[in-house]
């Protein structure tokens, strides 16, 4: 989880770059920013400072910089609820990840695409994407695996395939990952536990809870 005083070493760290001037610099800096900015969940900040991030990687020609800015811009229009900008933005930046063979990022992008397919309502391709996705990120250590996981739980509850969504709920509650705001966390985790005692009614409320929830945050 990311605190007020992370963003206020970021904020200075860009400052000081800038009276530099390294331009390279300055865009990694700036999306160390953004980045931060999104898990802080101030996405419209976020938003401002991974664009400019990507612009100015644009401009240095710096694949990397633009990649990972981008990438980052869909999940922060993902969590706004901006489809069409995620539609926009995850194929382009899945492409980017290809071209520089960075792995965390073309999981990422195949998650985005898995959301992308759930909120279109393909459920088949929705799986496939976010399979892949998943098995892509589980092979680095990557604290938002969520990306994938909660459109993959929300397909296996709509193909009542309760089972496999309790597996990736185990995934998504595993200590490795990035906290979940609390409420979202308590309804996953009492569904994990009712179903470790067998009271599948139970498990099945508090999952669904959690995906109602996710989607109201903007998870899902």
């Amino acid at each position: 989880m990311v605190s007020e005083e992370a963003i206020s070493y970021n904020r200075e760290a860009l400052s000081i770059v800038r009276r530099i001037g390294n331009s390279r610099e300055i865009a990694t800096r700036q999306f160390g920013l953004g980045f931060n900015l999104l898990w802080y969940g101030d996405l419209r900040a976020a938003e401002t400072e991974l664009h400019a991030a990507f612009k100015l990687g644009e401009q240095i020609g710096d694949a990397w910089a633009q990649t990972v800015n981008l990438t980052y811009l869909s999940i922060c229009h993902r969590l706004m609820g901006q489809i069409e900008m995620v539609r926009s933005e995850a194929p382009r930046a899945l492409e980017m990840a290809r071209a520089a063979q960075l792995e965390y990022y073309i999981g990422v992008g195949q998650a985005n695409l898995a959301w992308l397919d759930w909120r279109d309502g393909r459920l088949n391709l929705a799986d496939d994407d976010g399979l892949l996705a998943f098995q892509a990120l589980l092979q680095v250590t990557y604290p938002f695996k969520w990306i994938a996981l909660f459109p993959l739980i929300a397909i296996h509850m709509a193909m009542d395939n309760y089972a496999q969504a309790i597996e990736y709920v185990g995934q998504l509650l595993d200590r490795s990952q990035m906290r979940l705001p609390a409420p979202m966390e308590t309804a996953a985790q009492a569904a994990l536990s009712a179903w470790q005692k067998d009271d599948l009614d139970t498990s099945r409320a508090h999952l669904e809870l959690t995906v109602q929830m996710a989607q109201e945050r903007g998870y899902l």
